[in-house]
């Protein structure tokens, strides 16, 4: 299984068939900041784990600031970084409560596959995450791994695939302030096919 890249917003996993990544979105979650006194609370960073593609919808229809489309775009961040793998930063507040996200797509219609047999490839992906803290004199604190959830999973009809299938996974974190790093390894078949270095900024 292995990364190849179509556009700037999307790449395409291939194993026995085709799947796509789009992660939550075609826009970064961390491209709007929440207003001074809206708090992300943990109720909204579980929505993205629960419904992170009507969040998208939203975006996309230009609905950016209400319900689900708000989580999604303020209150989580790609696990996987930027589109292109490099990683990147984000920056919450120690009030916020977030989740860190990635989703699986599988276009079965397109890919010429029962939804049977798409369902199966995405229940073999088994992502990991770890948060390591960055202590004050810049040296890296202990590396623990998080419980990761994951939603069963659901249908989606895209417009340029058709129907599809996909499974979020995220990890909901409350954190201290202070720098961290959110470790991201996708494992499809135990076997680690890509792996993202974020760095989190938690501010008083």
């Amino acid at each position: 299984m292995h990364a190849m890249r179509r556009g700037s917003s999307a790449g395409i996993m291939t194993a026995a068939g085709t799947a796509l990544v789009l992660g939550a979105g075609l826009v970064s979650p961390a491209q709007a900041a929440p207003a001074d006194d809206d708090t992300c609370t943990r109720g909204q960073a579980q929505s993205v784990l629960e419904a992170a593609p009507r969040g998208w919808a939203q975006i996309q229809r230009g609905q950016d600031h209400a319900g689900i489309a708000r989580a999604d775009s303020d209150c989580s961040y790609f696990l996987f970084g930027d589109w292109e793998g490099s990683g990147s930063t984000h920056t919450f507040t120690d009030d916020d409560v977030f989740a860190g996200q990635v989703t699986w797509f599988y276009p079965y219609e397109a890919a010429g596959v029962t939804r049977r047999e798409a369902a199966a490839e995405l229940l073999s992906e088994a992502d990991r995450v770890w948060l390591t803290p960055v202590l004050p004199d810049g040296t890296l604190g202990e590396r623990v791994e998080l419980d990761v959830e994951a939603t069963p999973v659901k249908n989606v009809n895209l417009p340029d695939y058709g129907m599809t299938v996909y499974r979020t996974f995220a990890v909901v974190l409350d954190l201290e302030p202070g720098e961290y790093i959110s470790t991201w390894h996708a494992v499809y078949a135990d076997e680690v096919v890509q792996a993202t270095d974020v760095r989190l900024i938690i501010t008083p």
